[in-house]
């Protein structure tokens, strides 16, 4: 009697037909991509595939087909350039969490314009200190440049304290952040303090909490007009708050400071 295949009853793995996304060899080629989905469609370059969105959105959602995309790091420049991949990729729970994963991809998402598309549990754009979402937290405001302005969407804006208003310095204990409405898995917290002038060195400190007691995350000094960085979090712990403040005064009058940026991004399943 001929002895039934496993792989044609889903029990081992892709089937013989269709090459192991894991272990295949070379990687980065395109036709490979689409087989490794049991596909069928004769493209040869990442834009035919992103052109179709059906190709695409297979591609994302077969297991097999992620496993081999995260092993081709030529394909991320194109793909996380693009709204429709970093949507797809974004849709597929398997797809975002394998990628994420990865340090080379990782670092791509969290640079790409999209990346609400994958990191979908996000602070989003403020227009108010509590809308549409969440709580903006602050130590206080000044000349109305108000806490939302750290994560509105328009960057030219920043928060700035009552203290840093007349001579834009940033005084320790200040801080800017945001309070979600749920825990959140945070994946990474850009952060932009934006030095109109007169340079000045100065400490900061990027915290969680889940109640009253704040973890540093990230802690750090230097001159203020390096802080411009996308600070890495380690995923699985679930907080609700998340904040910057200021360890180390930059010390000196007009300083002409403020937050533009401060957003926390995270990803939950679908």
């Amino acid at each position: 009697m001929k002895q039934l295949n496993l792989y044609y009853l889903g029990g081992g793995g892709p089937s013989p037909e269709i090459p192991d996304g894991k272990t295949v060899v070379p990687v980065g080629v395109v036709e490979t991509w689409i087989a490794c989905a049991g596909r069928s469609e004769a493209y040869t370059t990442l834009a035919e595939v992103i052109a179709d969105a059906t190709c695409l959105n297979a591609l994302m959602a077969s297991t097999n087909a992620v496993d081999y995309l995260v092993r081709s790091t030529s394909f991320i420049t194109t793909l996380v350039d693009d709204e429709d991949a970093m949507t797809a990729m974004g849709l597929s729970n398997y797809c975002a969490n394998t990628l994420l994963a990865d340090s080379s991809w990782k670092s791509g998402i969290f640079r790409s314009a999209y990346i609400d598309k994958v990191l979908n549990d996000s602070t989003p754009y403020m227009t108010s200190d509590n809308t549409p979402s969440g709580q903006m937290l602050s130590s206080s405001v000044g000349n109305n440049n108000y806490a939302y302005y750290a994560a509105d969407s328009n960057n030219s804006n920043a928060w700035r304290s009552s203290a840093d208003a007349q001579y834009g310095r940033f005084n320790a204990g200040d801080y800017i952040g945001y309070e979600f409405n749920h825990p959140v898995n945070a994946y990474m917290i850009r952060l932009l303090i934006k030095p109109a002038s007169n340079v000045r060195t100065m400490g900061i400190a990027i915290q969680c909490t889940n109640d009253a007691t704040w973890t540093d995350l990230v802690t750090e000094s230097g001159d203020s007009d390096k802080f411009d960085k996308y600070y890495e979090v380690t995923p699985g712990n679930l907080y609700t708050k998340f904040k910057m403040i200021v360890t180390v005064s930059s010390n000196f009058s007009n300083c002409d400071s403020g937050v533009g940026i401060f957003r926390v991004y995270g990803r939950k399943d679908i």
